[in-house]
């Protein structure tokens, strides 16, 4: 009787360089979270100032 098509050895070679690619694919890209903390804007001293300011108008100091 004779083996089916798919009823073979399985090629180690191939998978043992297709895993060692696949790792230096993944050590080379960045979390998705680290990306979208680089994409967040930048806090500024801007955004201070103008929380201070609301603060002391809400407060009641008014220049």
């Amino acid at each position: 009787m004779s083996q089916h098509i798919t009823d073979h050895e399985r090629d180690t070679k191939a998978s043992s360089r297709l895993r060692a690619y696949l790792a230096l694919e993944r050590a080379g890209m960045k979390h998705p979270s680290v990306l979208a903390l680089h994409q967040r804007a930048a806090h500024t001293a801007e955004a201070g100032k103008r929380t201070a300011q609301f603060v002391r108008i809400d407060r009641g100091h008014e220049a």
